[in-house]
């Protein structure tokens, strides 16, 4: 299996950032930022 990883457009915004916070979640790890300033970066 190939894995390729492509730039992301504008719209997709919300779904990046939200795995991105649900993974710290997920292994116990309390994220930096809320989802909403990681969304400002």
């Amino acid at each position: 299996m190939e894995i390729s990883i492509r730039p992301y457009p504008d719209q997709d915004i919300a779904a990046v950032t939200s795995i991105w916070l649900r993974s710290w979640q997920s292994a116990g790890i309390a994220a930096p930022v809320t989802l909403d300033e990681l969304r400002e970066r």
